[in-house]
């Protein structure tokens, strides 16, 4: 018989099976990069949460500083500086008093309060309440917070000191839903009393 011109049945499965080897290569590759840029996506949002984690805390416990100076007959009066306590599930609750007076003439006492909490949806949250305000979620996925130390004129003392006492800094532990905490020193700006939460 003669050949004419085309392409035997042998050859027409050679090319499918070569064809479908590169498909199934093509698409493991693709769903390998899908993969990857997914993991890249969820690394970069983790750190944006611990980076906005760490700039909220250090931005609203550095406001204890602002007041009167500490052991000042106002500052004890008006119980201003950091109050810490409740070391639930969540680890500790801070509240943080300071003086504003940047949109009013008259100084008014503020208190805000910072905790690591689950939502209603049993998923965890670092929430922050100012006085006579309800709750509300500041960060997602921080599932704790615990004072370590505190910086004193006298040097680092644990957080099981007695309290009050005076200090010009601490150092938190801040725990992320994937199993990661980091620690963050928040400096003040003068010394501040540290009291226990009532």
């Amino acid at each position: 018989m003669r050949r004419t011109h085309g392409f035997t049945l042998v050859e027409l499965l050679a090319a499918a099976a070569i064809l479908g080897v590169l498909l199934v290569l093509a698409s493991s590759m693709t769903v390998q990069a899908a993969r990857a840029g997914a993991s890249v996506d969820e690394a970069a949002q983790r750190e944006q949460l611990e980076a906005l984690t760490r700039e909220l805390l250090r931005e609203q416990l550095q406001l204890a500083a602002f007041g009167p100076a500490a052991g000042d007959v106002w500052e004890s009066k008006l119980q201003l500086g950091i109050h810490v306590g409740g070391a639930g599930a969540g680890g500790d609750v801070l509240e943080v008093s300071y003086l504003e007076d940047r949109w009013s003439r008259t100084p008014q006492r503020e208190t805000v309060r910072l905790e690591a909490r689950r939502d209603s949806n049993r998923n965890w949250n670092l929430y922050l309440r100012q006085e006579g305000a309800t709750r509300q979620p500041a960060v997602q996925e921080v599932s704790g917070l615990r004072v370590i130390s505190f910086a004193t004129p006298a040097g680092s003392v644990p957080s099981t000191a007695p309290l009050p006492l005076q200090a010009t800094g601490l150092e938190l532990e801040v725990s992320f839903t994937w199993q990661e905490s980091s620690n963050l020193f928040i400096p003040f700006g003068a010394p501040v009393t540290v009291r226990s939460l009532p």
